[in-house]
């Protein structure tokens, strides 16, 4: 394949991935009082932009562990019950925060297409 042709490739891919998923956003694991279960963790953050493999981990109702050793912490996010959950809720995640920067942008443009 041609460098021109590999750069239409990768426009189609990018022009592709600007849509909403065509799936629908999968539930979070929701752990009962006392009661631990495995999850999958997933990072998707656009403003610094940082992106990471689902872990398998553990949840409970007070905490989170991405690895499923050790201490839990909070502020991990939601468990999904699979990877592949875990990987569609990132989808989810990117698709609104790139949604979200856009409509800044767009809203910039219109006002100063206004003034």
């Amino acid at each position: 394949m041609t460098k021109k042709e590999q750069a239409f490739v990768d426009l189609l891919r990018v022009q592709a991935a600007l849509s909403w998923p065509k799936f629908d956003k999968p539930s979070c694991v929701v752990a009962k009082d006392r009661e631990t279960l495995p999850a999958w963790f997933g990072i998707a953050y656009i403003g610094s932009f940082s992106m990471s493999e689902p872990t398998l981990g553990t949840t409970s109702s007070t905490s989170h562990n991405r690895s499923g050793k050790g201490v839990g912490e909070q502020g991990l996010g939601d468990g999904y019950a699979t990877k592949l959950d875990a990987l569609k809720a990132m989808r989810w995640e990117a698709a609104y925060q790139c949604a979200r920067k856009l409509a800044d942008i767009d809203e910039m443009i219109e006002k100063e297409m206004t003034a």
